[in-house]
């Protein structure tokens, strides 16, 4: 009966082992774990650093994904950023801001999209296909070419940031 137990026991581990193992804040692409190497003050937003209702909504509809990790081609090359939300804690100050990184022949490419900003609430980031959206404040319709990154800072405010003739561009969504 003990050795049942013991098979029991070791075949739970190995079940659960794979679901450890894929935690989606760690499984980033080499580009960003190479920015992260240079950077170690700041860390991949992960579902635990968001607080109370912001944690619960996005584990009850994104469960299996990173708030801080998006895969996006925002400018239509077929070579697709990792969008990075990031945070750095200290004892009296937190602070957030996102990236976007991507290897090319001649390196690393990394551009600021967010600069770094104090936070009582992390963000969250996600992929958003091409298409149009409107302006929160003015209801101006805004055509996206290609891929789109969304910023949102859950029950508060969204933007969408995009790729347009040469320059990055940010439509907010939502207040």
């Amino acid at each position: 009966m003990r050795g049942l137990a013991t098979v029991l026991m070791i075949a739970a581990v190995f079940t659960a082992a794979p679901a450890i193992a894929s935690d989606p804040c760690t499984d980033i692409t080499p580009a960003a774990a190479d920015y992260l190497k240079v950077n170690p003050d700041w860390t991949v937003i992960h579902p635990d650093d968001l607080t109370g209702a912001d944690r619960q909504q996005w584990l009850r509809h994104h469960r299996g994904f990173c708030p801080g990790v998006a895969m996006v081609d925002l400018d239509g090359s077929s070579r697709p950023f990792t969008a990075l939300g990031l945070i750095r804690r200290n004892a009296d100050l937190s602070e957030e801001k996102v990236v976007l990184v991507r290897q090319t022949p001649t390196g690393l490419e990394v551009r600021v999209l967010v600069p770094a900003e104090r936070i009582t609430n992390p963000l969250v980031l996600y992929r958003l296909p091409p298409g149009t959206t409107k302006e929160w404040d003015s209801d101006k319709p805004v055509t996206i070419v290609h891929e789109a990154l969304g910023v949102a800072w859950l029950e508060a405010s969204s933007r969408q940031y995009y790729w347009d003739n040469g320059a990055f561009r940010c439509v907010p969504t939502s207040d």
